[in-house]
């Protein structure tokens, strides 16, 4: 259980990345 929470934590940071990066990309053009 303990690695599963780990790979969720690590999926949702990457998706927050991705998710923050196009929200600035949007807001720069």
């Amino acid at each position: 259980m303990l690695i599963l929470a780990q790979v969720l934590v690590s999926v949702a940071g990457l998706l927050l990345l991705v998710l923050s990066g196009w929200l600035i990309d949007q807001v720069l053009k």
